[in-house]
């Protein structure tokens, strides 16, 4: 496997985590949440608060679209690197659960910031689209989540942070996922939310530090 290759990835994930990072950050600064806007509510209230966030979404969604392109990336440069036979036969779901999942962000931040110039000449979205718009975002997230579950499969073993790492990829992260998605506890939700970004921002991280060279085939 070329070392290029495995330089571009670490280099990706690294934006990707720092992006995310910078996200989280931005978020707390300004008091726009993006993920509020990823779930159904009465139409008034959804545009009374894209208004109330206004300042702060844009820039959101101006970085997260930074994010996006990294973590496609990652996903399309990690697909490539896998070796062994079950990488083959599942590195092209992961290549396509990962930009599947870039797409739908795209198309996320761009609906909102659409939601947003209607709410500010006096309209209110459908509530279709709002039901719409949390499937679409869940499935979003779901799609992530496979993508790095089926990475789970295929990555070699040889050392005690890459066996940890495969757990974590196929027993920790789909299922924080999938919890977020699922329990709408007001109690609960803000500090799933919160975990399920960690997560995602330590996933990227992992992968820039326990790639510095190829790890050898499985066997």
């Amino acid at each position: 496997m070329a070392q290029p290759h495995w330089h571009s990835l670490r280099l990706a994930a690294l934006a990707s985590g720092l992006c995310l990072f910078a996200l989280m950050v931005l978020s707390l600064s300004t008091g726009a949440n993006q993920q509020h806007f990823e779930q159904v509510m009465a139409p008034q209230v959804y545009a009374h608060d894209l208004l109330a966030q206004a300042a702060g979404l844009r820039w959101i969604i101006a970085l997260d679209d930074v994010f996006i392109a990294c973590y496609m990336t990652v996903g399309i440069l990690f697909a490539r690197q896998l070796v062994g036979p079950t990488a083959h036969a599942l590195r092209p779901w992961i290549v396509g659960m990962s930009v599947a999942a870039g797409v739908l962000d795209f198309l996320e931040n761009h609906h909102i910031l659409a939601m947003l110039h209607q709410a500010q000449t006096g309209g209110v979205p459908d509530y279709s689209y709002l039901v719409l718009r949390e499937n679409l975002s869940a499935m979003k997230w779901l799609l992530g989540h496979s993508a790095f579950f089926l990475v789970g499969w295929c990555l070699p073993t040889h050392s005690i942070p890459l066996r940890l790492f495969q757990w974590a990829l196929l027993f920790v992260q789909l299922p924080i996922g999938a919890l977020t998605l699922t329990v709408q506890d007001p109690a609960w939700a803000p500090a799933l939310n919160l975990i399920r970004l960690i997560n995602v921002m330590m996933g990227f991280f992992l992968v820039a530090w326990l790639f510095p060279s190829p790890p050898t085939e499985p066997q």
